[in-house]
Order: C-alpha cells, then structure tokens, then sequence
C-alpha cells in the first residue's frame, strides 16, 4: 500500500516507524510557496495510518526528529526526487542503513494510494 500525503509529520511518523520514502514531488513555482507530497510505502500501513488518525500513534521521539530532519534535506535539495535518487544519495536513512532493503513495490494497480 501506498500512501500520498502533504503532511510532514505523517511522513515522519511512518519513516520512525519503518515506511520506505519512494518518491518526493515538489509543486509551485516560488521557494516560499512550494509544496511537498511525500509518496511513502511499506509493510503495516493500513495498521500505521489507522494509529495516526485514531489519535493513538506512538512511535521513537529521536527516529521522529531524524526523520523530520531527512524529510526536510531531502525538500530543500531539489525540485522532485525520485526513489532511485534517494536510494543514490541517502543510502543511510534516520532508520538504519538497512532500511532500504527489501522494499515492496509502491506502483502496482491493486495498491491504493491515499491523498492526505
């Protein structure tokens, strides 16, 4: 499953809780007003994303900064990043070196992706 949200602290709290960041689209045109959609996929998303909004989403308080802080350098370094460019460029993500591996597939056409 697949999940397409704007919100950073969303995105964060399921990079703190094991999601893998495949995508990053930057919309706008000027820096000030630009925004981000984060497209994150992994195993347990319907189990995580039912959490958060629920109200009962826990998670590491220093993997949830770590992972503010990787969203963040990941948005100001450039207008769209794809998943092979964060592979290329943060092999290391706030989770571990690890992380990357054994990624499920984000784009199949049974998946469904959840704007947020």
């Amino acid at each position: 499953m697949c999940i397409i949200t704007n919100d950073l602290w969303k995105s964060a709290y399921l990079l703190s809780e094991g999601a893998w960041l495949a995508k990053v689209e930057m919309k706008g045109e000027e820096k000030d007003k630009r925004k981000a959609t984060f497209i994150l996929t992994g195993h347990d998303m319907e189990y995580l994303m039912r959490r958060y909004k629920d109200g009962h989403a826990a998670c590491n308080v220093r993997k949830l900064k770590a992972s503010i802080s990787y969203l963040k350098q990941i948005i100001f370094m450039r207008e769209t990043i794809t998943e092979e460019q964060i592979n290329n460029q943060h092999q290391k993500t706030p989770m571990g070196e690890n992380h990357n591996e054994n990624r499920p597939e984000c784009f199949r056409e049974h998946q469904t992706l959840e704007l947020a």
